[in-house]
């Protein structure tokens, strides 16, 4: 145990020397985590749509249906969205004492209140009565000021369609008194949000295989791993120190991910509860231990750099760009996406995701945790047979 300790702060001394290394295994993730959270630019629902409601306070329940003249407003309102935005639409009525019909996937919602519709003389008194409020997901803010002209749009056509006592007044003053406001809000399905735990499972797959894979390599291709293999200290003590010393390069660059997520990009991060941190380690080790065993399993062949890179290469890039970790899986094509959610990758990012954005414990994803675990059996067997001394 003493000697394993001892060579475990070797290496990570040597590693801490190497400030090229430093830099680009704990800054550069946090780098290209900030340049795409700013971006802001996916949806990360499942099913993204646009829910608009007539809002009501009544309490009679004949009250509690959509009449002809509503229904064929948010029919037309929905329409247009859809034409225009592409995007899912739904309405319905929405009574405001029950906020149970807000639907957790709409990144913009719509609450047009019943009184502009039916009691347009109050509007001019009350202008809380005529306030038309849409909550939209901060990502898309371009979309939201779209579906706005296109509810004054369809909102002016049916009051003048139906109201005539606007036409006979001042038809332009009336519009002006209906108050279109639009309301900024961060949920949990936020692109920030989402990216930090992706991008800190995709920089834990990188020191995992490129920092295992390239040190073994070297060290093989200069005789240093078969030497040591000689020496008292055993190649399993040097074995473990390195591994060691991974774990702990591992999970300091997830707590500097996951703190410059909450600093640089406010993502809703709950750095201050300790449970948390514990789930995290556990989350970073167990996916840590999966990629240093696939580093392993890739330097076990090689001779050099050389023929390491494109191999690491050619399993690195296709989990970075189809495990979820810049856009949503859901974007793929069905096909893809059902081969791909089965990628290491992808069990981490979206364990990391369930710890980080749900606050779950990590028990309570079993399919992620089992993934992971089923994953570090396979590719440790394939390592112990691949892997050569020199």
């Amino acid at each position: 145990m003493k000697l394993f300790l001892a060579l475990t702060i070797i290496t990570t001394k040597m590693y801490f020397r190497n400030k090229q290394g430093i830099f680009w295994t704990l800054f550069f993730p946090g780098f290209i985590m900030i340049i795409f959270g700013f971006q802001s630019v996916f949806s990360v629902s499942e099913n993204p749509q646009v829910s608009v409601y007539i809002n009501t306070n009544s309490s009679d329940f004949k009250q509690q249906k959509l009449n002809e003249k509503e229904e064929n407003l948010l029919n037309n309102i929905s329409t247009d969205i859809e034409n225009i935005l592409g995007i899912k639409t739904i309405y319905s009525l929405y009574n405001i004492t029950n906020k149970n019909n807000y639907e957790d996937d709409s990144i913009i919602r719509i609450n047009i209140p019943r009184d502009i519709i039916h009691e347009t003389s109050i509007c001019k008194k009350l202008s809380d009565s005529c306030k038309v409020l849409i909550t939209y997901d901060e990502s898309f803010k371009k979309d939201s000021l779209t579906s706005k002209i296109i509810v004054e749009k369809n909102l002016q056509k049916n009051i003048l369609e139906n109201s005539p006592e606007v036409i006979s007044n001042d038809t332009i003053q009336f519009f002006n008194s209906i108050n279109y406001v639009l309301n900024k809000e961060k949920s949990k399905n936020n692109y920030k949000n989402w990216i930090v735990p992706g991008i800190a499972a995709m920089a834990i797959m990188q020191t995992g295989i490129f920092s295992v894979g390239f040190t073994l390599v070297r060290l093989k291709r200069t005789g240093t791993l078969r030497r040591i293999k000689a020496t008292p200290a055993g190649a399993s003590h040097f074995l473990a120190a390195q591994i060691a010393t991974r774990a702990i390069v591992i999970l300091l660059q997830t707590y500097l991910l996951l703190i410059l997520g909450k600093v640089f990009l406010g993502a809703d991060i709950n750095i201050y509860n300790f449970i948390f941190w514990i789930n995290i380690s556990i989350v970073s080790l167990i996916g840590g231990a999966v990629f240093i065993g696939l580093g392993l399993a890739i330097s076990g062949k090689s001779r050099s750099e050389d023929t390491l890179a494109p191999v690491a290469n050619l399993i690195v890039f296709p989990m970075m760009l189809l495990s979820g970790i810049f856009f949503p899986v859901s974007s793929l094509p069905n096909w893809i996406s059902n081969f791909t959610q089965f990628f290491p990758l992808s069990f981490l990012a979206n364990l990391m995701r369930s710890t980080t954005m749900n606050e779950l414990q990590i028990f309570s994803s079993g399919i992620q945790v089992v993934g992971l675990l089923v994953w570090f059996v396979i590719i440790f067997l394939i390592a112990i047979k691949l892997f050569e001394w020199e």
